[in-house]
Parts: structure tokens; C-alpha cells; sequence
């Protein structure tokens, strides 16, 4: 049987969520979609979807009148970011030689880095040049 409620009687929340993910200076589209990730992922850490199904699933809402591959790049954007901070890694996929996806896996948070291999391009202003940073732990 489950329960909505600590044995002191607080509410569960629905949400949990590390300090050191809520620390790291990620864009809020990163942020975003490293939730969906996180929710889309199985237990062993893995997740399988599109780019525009992770433009719809995290921006649509904030940006209803948007093309589809508006949303899409946003989604690229904020994987690459993910990326740079090594919160994923992520695989192509093929078939027969041809891309059909991609496989993202959540890494350990011992394994993120504590700065950014690259800077986001969602920031405004940003430079799209390598950073020195990206050094693990």
C-alpha cells in the first residue's frame, strides 16, 4: 500500500529534486527538458525520444504559435547544453547505416562536470566557441 505522507504527516511531494541539480546555472529550456528526460527515462536511465517530441512535450506550451522546428532546435539546443554540463550522454542510433534516433542516458552526479565543456547557445548573446571549463570533479 502507498501513502501520500511521511510518518510525521507531511505531504509527499510529487517532485524531488537534488540541490546540486537545483545549484548548476542551466538555461531554464535545459532545465526543462532534463526533467522530461529524467520522467521519460526507465530504470536503467535511459530514454528514446525525438528531438520534436521533446520540443513539443517542453516548449508548445510556452510557445503555441511556433513551428514545429522552432521547437525542434530549442530541443537541440538544450540537449547540447545537457550535454556540456555531462548531465547526459547521448547516442545516435541507426539502422541500416541511417539515423532513427537518438539514446540519451542519464549520468551520475558525481560525473557532472562543474563547469561547461561548451557555453549554451540559449543564452543570450552567447558565443558559440568552446569554453575552458568542462573539467570533471
Amino acid at each position: 500500500m502507498t501513502t501520500d505522507s511521511f510518518s510525521d504527516n507531511r505531504k509527499k511531494r510529487h517532485i524531488y529534486m537534488d540541490s546540486k541539480l537545483d545549484d548548476l546555472p542551466l538555461t531554464m529550456e535545459a532545465y526543462r527538458v532534463y526533467c522530461h528526460l529524467c520522467r521519460r527515462a526507465g530504470c536503467d536511465n535511459n530514454a528514446f525520444p525525438s528531438y520534436k517530441s521533446i520540443g513539443e512535450a517542453c516548449f508548445r506550451g510556452s510557445f503555441p504559435n511556433s513551428p514545429t522546428d522552432s521547437l525542434r532546435r530549442k530541443a537541440i539546443a538544450a540537449v547540447n547544453e545537457l550535454i556540456a554540463w555531462n548531465l547526459i550522454h547521448k547516442t545516435s542510433r541507426s539502422v541500416d547505416g541511417l539515423q532513427t534516433s537518438n539514446h540519451y542516458s542519464l549520468t551520475d552526479m558525481e560525473d557532472w562536470f562543474t563547469a561547461p565543456s561548451t557555453q549554451s547557445t540559449l543564452i543570450r548573446g552567447s558565443k558559440q566557441q568552446k569554453s575552458a571549463g568542462g573539467t570533471p570533479r
